[in-house]
Parts: C-alpha cells; sequence; structure tokens
C-alpha cells in the first residue's frame, strides 16, 4: 500500500511541477506579447523601427527550443530511469548528476539572457516574468539536489 502511496506523491510531485513550469512559458510569452503592444500603442518605438514581430517571435522560438529541457527537468523526480541509473554505483551517479547540471545549465541559460535581453525601464515586465522563471528553477534544484544527497 506504501509503494502506492509514494508513485502517486511522485506523481502529484512531477504534475505540480510541468504545472509551475508551463505557467511560467506561458507567463514569459504572453507577457512579451502584451508589454510591446502596449509599448507601440503608447508610441513607446519610432514610428520607421523594426517589426515588433521580431522580438515576439524570438521569444517563441526560444521557448520552444527551451521546453523540452523544461519538462526534462518536471519530470526528473518521477523518472525510473535517473533512480535506476544511481543504483549502479559512482558511475552511474556521475551520469546522473551531469545530466541534471546541463537541464539546470540550460535552463539557467534561457532564463538569464531573456532577463537581460529585457532589462530596459519599457520592458521591466518582461525581465520580471523571466526573474520567476528562475525563482522556480532555484526551488526545483534545490529540491532536486536535496533528494541526490539523500540517496
Amino acid at each position: 500500500m506504501s509503494t502506492t502511496f509514494e508513485v502517486t506523491q511522485r506523481n502529484m510531485i512531477t504534475w505540480r511541477r510541468l504545472l509551475v513550469l508551463a505557467a511560467s512559458m506561458v507567463c514569459i510569452n504572453g507577457m512579451t506579447w502584451a508589454v510591446v503592444k502596449v509599448n507601440q500603442l503608447n508610441y513607446v518605438y519610432p514610428i520607421d523601427a523594426d517589426s515588433l514581430g521580431l522580438p515576439i517571435l524570438l521569444t517563441i522560438l526560444a521557448s520552444v527550443f527551451t521546453i523540452p529541457v523544461l519538462a526534462l527537468i518536471g519530470i526528473w523526480p518521477s523518472l525510473r530511469f535517473a533512480n535506476r541509473l544511481s543504483s549502479r554505483g559512482p558511475i552511474g551517479r556521475f551520469f546522473r548528476n551531469m545530466a541534471l547540471i546541463m537541464l539546470y545549465s540550460l535552463a539557467t541559460l534561457f532564463t538569464l539572457s531573456g532577463a537581460i535581453y529585457w532589462l530596459d525601464p519599457n520592458h521591466w515586465l518582461i525581465a520580471m516574468s523571466y526573474c520567476l522563471l528562475g525563482a522556480a528553477l532555484g526551488l526545483f534544484l534545490v529540491k532536486d539536489v536535496k533528494g541526490l544527497l539523500s540517496n
């Protein structure tokens, strides 16, 4: 009975993590669209400026390439492969740790580059939405490291 409870609990943690990461990505892309459109209506950009669709599409494109990384971070606690890999001895634990470091490094690169790119007085809401993703990633990293150290 306890194994069924543990599996159910692990699945709920996975769904919560995936929901938080997906909501962060929707927030980033939605905030980018809304802020750029409001700035255009308020004449923040010059009339002869380039297309406003370019930053919106680049944000969406970067998000599309980051979604698989975030999905792997989200399902990490319930991956049986990671648990089996850690039971293979020091070499397995090394590869598991390197995979986790690589996933979080890629996600952090996306988060920091997006926040720095949009760090402008007229776009600070977009940068803050990237910071929300960074906070979620930091929380998940602490939980994952705690889980690694407990094994």
